[in-house]
């Protein structure tokens, strides 16, 4: 984000010098650029997050090494007072402009409702199970996010989430479907992070859905079902980034991170019907030769508008092609012959993206990841 608030000053300077705008018009440009560059995540931010939970930990901690010795109504008073105190004290820092620590004030009183299920849950010997537990813990901290428009709150409520959607699957390996209910909230939470300006849960929401979907496909391994619904969802979120930006933008509000997404979920979601080892050659090649199409389709319609598009395109086209290599190495008739295409191959590939690279860097600069200082 700084080097591109900086690359569009001198752009700034370069016009008013060329008589392309005004004085004023410059020094509106240039405030406005400040301003977004204000809104974006400080070290200062990442501290103080990272504070709030050592914080609650501590806390937390210290309770339940003293839980015996508390009377049982102290400790249900305790646990009210500490999420009271999070939440209200949050919401009080943030009105006097600490938003940092405000949001981490929010942070401890969602982890200490977190702790107070599992420890009232145990006390009154409520009956119920951790996925249950983590179920209220999400829609819990969702409401609150909802209440205070917290946006970390918003991103908190959507790893509980994801947590839940593995916890009620008994793991990634497990034989259980995901449950089906991680869809409509899903659609909830994407809404609730529209209306607490969260791009990151946004960010974490998508990145779920493919985690639903990998899910899925890990308890149907012999149908490849799933992943091409996949494949073919992410291709056409690629296609309406790129093709209607301005439409996908009044969507999502994601800006240059929606296609990138979108290659990941294409990336992953071919990785997924790779994985199911087809038994005919042909198909594994067919499906290389997808991946690598999709890749180059990639570059060549999203790359020069990102620059983490293209390190995540090229990432993909070297793990193909090793994982070509290590696989189907063995069914080659002439190793030799094979070491010599790959050899060839490469050379090729160095030359592409070196011509790629010097094309895209001729008059680009790296644009804004997100509106007015969204950028996950």
């Amino acid at each position: 984000m700084a080097s591109y608030v900086n690359n569009v000053k001198a752009e700034i300077t370069r016009w008013t010098s060329a008589g392309l705008i005004d004085a004023e018009t410059a020094l509106r440009l240039t405030n406005d650029l400040e301003a977004r560059r204000g809104k974006g995540i400080s070290f200062g931010s990442v501290i103080g997050g990272l504070a709030a939970i050592l914080l609650a930990a501590a806390i937390l901690l210290f309770v339940a090494a003293n839980w015996e010795a508390i009377p049982r109504l102290v400790r249900v008073a305790l646990l009210f007072v500490l999420i009271a105190a999070g939440y209200i004290g949050g919401a009080v820092t943030k009105l006097r402009g600490a938003v940092v620590w405000g949001e981490s004030l929010y942070m401890i009183a969602a982890a200490a409702f977190g702790a107070s299920i599992a420890l009232i849950g145990q006390m009154y010997h409520i009956t119920g199970d951790e996925v249950q537990a983590i179920a209220i813990w999400a829609a819990g901290t969702a409401f609150a996010s909802a209440m205070l428009r917290s946006p970390i709150l918003t991103v908190g409520s959507v790893m509980l989430a994801a947590f839940w959607l593995v916890s009620s699957s008994n793991g990634i390996w497990s034989s259980a479907q995901p449950s089906i209910w991680f869809l409509p909230a899903a659609l909830v939470l994407w809404v609730l992070s529209f209306w607490t300006g969260s791009p990151y849960g946004r960010v974490l929401i998508a990145l779920s859905l493919l985690l639903y979907g990998t899910l899925l496909t890990m308890t149907q391994q012999a149908s490849p079902i799933v992943p091409t619904v996949m494949a073919s969802l992410s291709v056409a979120v690629f296609v309406f980034a790129v093709f209607r930006p301005g439409l996908a933008e009044r969507a999502a509000r994601l800006g240059a991170a929606l296609p990138v997404l979108g290659l990941f979920g294409f990336l992953l979601s071919m990785a997924l019907l790779q994985l199911m080892k087809f038994e005919q050659l042909g198909t594994a090649f067919f499906l290389a030769v997808v991946v690598f199409a999709g890749v180059i389709a990639a570059l060549l319609t999203g790359g020069r508008e990102s620059r983490r598009l293209r390190r995540l395109a090229y990432a993909g086209f070297a793990v193909e092609l090793i994982y070509l290599y290590a696989v189907y190495l063995g069914t080659m008739l002439d190793t030799a012959s094979f070491f010599l295409a790959s050899g060839l191959v490469l050379a090729i590939i160095a030359v592409a993206i070196r011509r790629f690279e010097k094309e895209f860097g001729r008059d680009v600069t790296e644009p804004a990841d997100m509106k007015a200082g969204e950028t996950p």
